[in-house]
């Protein structure tokens, strides 16, 4: 898979064999990162570094599920003094992802730098449907009002 750049905030999606690269071929196109959707399973390439994991609290998590459907969310408390990188987030959550919340079809984790409001918008963003598919973004708003925002 490659992912053109195509203008400001948006994006192309094309398969990997295709040498033809034009917007008229593309598999899809998106408008923003937090949509672009990376697939985690046994074959996918994705490699969990634990070194990358950063201290946290898991302050709470919630069954959110519905008719057929078994979803949770979990909101974490980031233990950093600085911000953290996004790779550094991921391999937290992701790890979060597989230490807490086994038997979920689907999952939401918020993570949030020290001092900022649990119950308002979330830093981090990773999730995980019901297809084993990972999305995850960097939530730069939830900074303003906070000790973080520069």
């Amino acid at each position: 898979m490659k992912i053109i750049y195509l203008s400001i905030l948006s994006f192309a999606l094309y398969a990997c064999e295709n040498s033809n690269i034009d917007e008229s071929n593309s598999l899809e196109k998106v408008k923003n990162t937090s949509q672009l959707i990376v697939e985690i399973n046994e074959s996918s390439s994705f490699d969990f570094d634990s070194t990358k994991v950063i201290n946290y609290d898991v302050e709470y998590g919630n069954d959110i599920s519905y008719a057929g459907n078994s979803r949770a969310t979990v909101r974490v408390m980031l233990n950093v003094s600085d911000i953290p990188t996004e790779e550094e987030i991921t391999m937290t959550s992701y790890k979060i992802f597989k230490e807490n919340t086994q038997g979920w079809n689907e999952v939401t984790i918020w993570t949030y730098l020290p001092e900022m409001d649990i119950k308002s918008a979330a830093y981090g963003i990773f999730e995980i449907n019901n297809k084993g598919e990972v999305s995850f973004f960097i939530n730069e708003a939830s900074l303003i009002a906070t000790k973080w925002y520069k």
